[in-house]
């Protein structure tokens, strides 16, 4: 197999892990299936992203998918997603996350501390992201690998 088949089967096998558990994740965002800390959700009663938050089912949907980045011929590389540009960087335990849309030229930037379940930051176009726009990137992010 390819590098590039390598790395679209990893991406495949993240994208059905995230189809599998997001009707879920987003009925159910708070649900606690772990002995510990509650979930706190990552957006506010506006719909705000919001720091202060822990394992929030949809925000570590988001987070799962860049699990499999730290595959040697993803990491620290740009790989096209539909109308993606995502390019997933880690560097002292932390993770950074960019987005870029090609048609709209919209930016997402998304950092996170190891695999803990605190988010640190989820922007959209420089603000925090909205619950609603939140759900439409990783709507985006579902659709089929392409060349770049």
């Amino acid at each position: 197999m390819s590098e590039k088949e390598t790395i679209t089967a990893i991406i495949k096998e993240i994208q059905e892990y995230v189809k599998k558990h997001f009707d879920q994740s987003f009925k159910e965002p708070l649900k606690k299936e772990w002995i510990g800390s509650n979930p706190v959700s990552a957006f506010d009663e506006k719909g705000l992203f919001t720091e202060k938050n822990w394992n929030d089912a949809r925000v570590n949907l988001f987070r799962a998918f860049f699990s499999g980045f730290f595959h040697p011929g993803i990491h620290n590389q740009i790989v096209f997603i539909g109308d993606l540009e995502v390019a997933h960087f880690w560097c002292d335990d932390q993770n950074y996350v960019f987005i870029r849309n090609t048609q709209t030229n919209d930016l997402y930037y998304a950092t996170w501390y190891k695999s803990r379940g605190r988010t640190d930051l989820i922007l959209h176009n420089g603000r925090k992201i909205t619950l609603t726009e939140f759900k439409k990137l990783l709507l985006e992010m579902l659709k089929p690998v392409r060349e770049g």
